[in-house]
């Protein structure tokens, strides 16, 4: 191997994290780890930028200003097939602090998605977070704010985030289980310590 190759390989070698992705990848595909490196840096180069999407948690006291801004994205995600809420029980378990509602801002400044999360306490003892609705535009660019509900989630001691969703869903949500249900699919992801 040339002292050139070698070096750029130590840069990616350096991280355990990213070396077990590369080796995985690199195992299932059947390729060499320069090879698919190669494409990988290839593709992002060449993929246009994704905007960002930042998470912004909505307090109850806020509510009343944020909730017409994103009442009809919540209503056609409750009147989903499967969905058991109305979007005013929504917005009663915000009220009652039962719920939180999260608005997903675009670049610029500007709500594209909100949806509504609730933390449920067990028998078991087990706390789970759920996402109980969410609807807005640009769907695949607020994938990315799952992250932020996940980190959250943990962070009070959440063993999971789940939620129930179309089959098409699950190519979307990456390191979810699924398990057919009557309304779709229930959808889980276990976090870490806390499972």
């Amino acid at each position: 191997m040339r002292a050139e190759t070698l070096s750029r390989t130590r840069i990616f070698r350096t991280n355990p994290a990213l070396d077990a992705a590369v080796a995985a990848a690199v195992e299932r595909e059947g390729s060499t780890a320069s090879n698919w490196l190669r494409r990988a840096v290839a593709s992002m180069v060449s993929a246009p930028p994704r905007p960002s999407i930042r998470l912004a948690p909505v307090p109850a006291v806020a509510l009343a200003k944020v909730w017409p801004e994103v009442e009809a994205w919540l209503d056609r995600a409750c009147r989903r097939t499967g969905c058991d809420l109305t979007v005013s029980e929504l917005r009663e378990l915000c009220e009652r602090e039962q719920g939180m509602l999260f608005v997903m801002v675009g670049d610029e400044g500007r709500p594209v998605a909100a949806g509504v999360t609730q933390v449920r306490d067990h028998a078991s003892g087990r706390r789970s977070c759920w996402i109980l609705a969410v609807g807005g535009t640009r769907a695949r660019d607020w994938l990315s704010t799952l992250e932020g509900i996940e980190t959250g989630a943990a962070a009070i001691s959440c063993s999971s985030v789940e939620l129930v969703g179309r089959p098409g869903w699950a190519r979307l949500l990456d390191g979810y289980a699924t398990e057919s249900c009557e309304a779709g699919l229930h959808f889980s992801k276990s976090l870490g310590a806390h499972s």
